[in-house]
């Protein structure tokens, strides 16, 4: 006779399936679960201020932060189309997501000279320009396609750092000091900015929004997985490594 497996759940997993809308369905339980443990073995689990993972089983969970579950939900404006383990898509013009998340009240992990902010693109954005996470402000800007760069990462107004690609999979950017600002796809450093402004930069007091530069005309259609914030200490190849077993276990 089969035997059922039995796995342990770490307490982090169990607080945020507490917090989540309807108990998570065990193929997202599990895969949550080891994603916890992974990152906490790298290092990376108490560096990060939020995660939401966009691509649950539920779309109510997706709402739910893994880390800090008890942080406000994200807050979905508009049309949004979500796909079960693989995430949710919007224009940023019809529908858009306010993630809660304000730099100046939340930020815990995050410093202004030390942070780390990245999106999981399933299909990157097609519309010409957009943001696929962003502040008002231009303090934060994580995008598929911008302008004359087909990926983006910019840590202020003044300045911008990006790659010249159509990558899938993890996009991010990181800040350790007041002049380096790093652009990270799939676990690679693939460009270095040295000039960036300063250490004041994100003195803005809007929240972060996804698919909306919020609230200025920068559209983005991307279809997202997952969402962070956290560190700049961050082991980005360890982190890019768990949420690629994150992703493989969900959609594998």
């Amino acid at each position: 006779m089969p035997q059922n497996k039995h796995i342990t759940l770490c307490s982090e997993a169990v607080t945020w399936a507490q917090n989540c809308v309807t108990w998570p369905d065990p193929k997202t339980l599990y895969a949550v679960n080891q994603f916890i443990k992974n990152c906490k073995n790298h290092g990376n689990w108490d560096l990060m201020d939020r995660f939401w993972l966009l691509g649950t089983g539920t779309q109510d969970n997706s709402s739910v932060s893994l880390i800090n579950p008890t942080s406000t939900r994200l807050t979905q404006y508009g049309a949004i189309t979500w796909t079960q383990y693989v995430g949710c898509q919007a224009d940023g013009s019809t529908g858009h997501i306010d993630t809660g998340y304000n730099f100046l009240s939340d930020a815990v992990e995050v410093q202004p000279e030390n942070f780390s902010a990245g999106v999981w693109v399933v299909q990157p954005n097609t519309a010409g320009s957009g943001i696929d996470m962003g502040t008002c402000c231009g303090a934060l800007c994580i995008a598929s396609h911008f302008g004359s760069y087909n990926c983006l990462v910019e840590m202020n107004d003044a300045n911008a750092a990006g790659y010249n690609a159509t990558p899938t999979g993890l996009l991010n950017g990181t800040r350790t000091n007041s002049t380096i600002n790093n652009v990270w796809v799939n676990g690679a450093n693939v460009q270095t900015n040295t000039t960036a402004g300063s250490a004041t930069w994100y003195g803005a007091s809007s929240n972060v929004n996804i698919f909306q530069y919020a609230g200025v005309p920068y559209y983005s259609n991307a279809q997202l997985f997952l969402a962070y914030i956290g560190s700049g200490n961050m082991d980005q190849v360890a982190f890019y490594n768990d949420c690629q077993m994150l992703y493989n276990r969900l959609n594998g």
